[in-house]
């Protein structure tokens, strides 16, 4: 039986998920990142230094991409239809297929939140033309990888998981606008 704080952390990722496919302006994105970061990061509590370490780097991936990008929140712009479908049927399915099909290393919310992840996130970076919604995107997959070689507990899995950490952090670094400079 799963536990309370399992489902809770499955569901914020889910909606962090959500928030980043439905969301067009920085606020909505960055709320979008940091709601997956936290949820993956709670789902791996079986390793506190990987949640941790992808924890942070999740929600200060988010927090650099409040700097730049259209203002305001941007959620369900008109004709995100398509999208909002898109989110409740990958919950469903990152749920079931997570939860009764895949078998594998981690327990089943890790999974789902990892499929979650990369579904949501890939789904995002395939339909955008927005810069920063794809830098966020992309991030939320380097996560989502991050947790899965965690998951796997092999020997390699710190470097993965600190090498996944330093590319959202990259990537929350990077202009959301083509042609920015910092600093100049």
């Amino acid at each position: 039986m799963l536990s309370t704080v399992a489902v809770v952390a499955v569901v914020v990722a889910w909606l962090g998920g959500a928030f980043l496919v439905l969301s067009d302006a920085r606020r909505g994105i960055a709320l979008g990142m940091a709601l997956y970061s936290a949820g993956l990061a709670s789902t791996l509590l079986a390793d506190p230094l990987a949640a941790v370490v992808l924890g942070i780097a999740g929600l200060a991936s988010a927090g650099l991409r409040l700097r730049d990008g259209r203002a305001g929140w941007g959620t369900l712009p008109p004709g995100s239809t398509p999208r909002l479908l898109l989110c409740v049927v990958s919950g469903v399915l990152a749920g079931f297929v997570g939860a009764s099909i895949l078998g594998g290393p981690g327990p089943a919310p890790l999974r789902v939140a990892i499929l979650l992840g990369g579904a949501l996130g890939a789904a995002r970076l395939m339909s955008t033309l927005r810069r920063e919604a794809a830098l966020a995107s992309t991030a939320v997959m380097t996560l989502a990888v991050g947790a899965a070689e965690a998951a796997t507990g092999g020997q390699g899995a710190p470097i993965v998981v600190l090498a996944a950490a330093v590319g959202a952090v990259l990537l929350g670094i990077l202009p959301g606008v083509e042609g920015d400079v910092r600093g100049a």
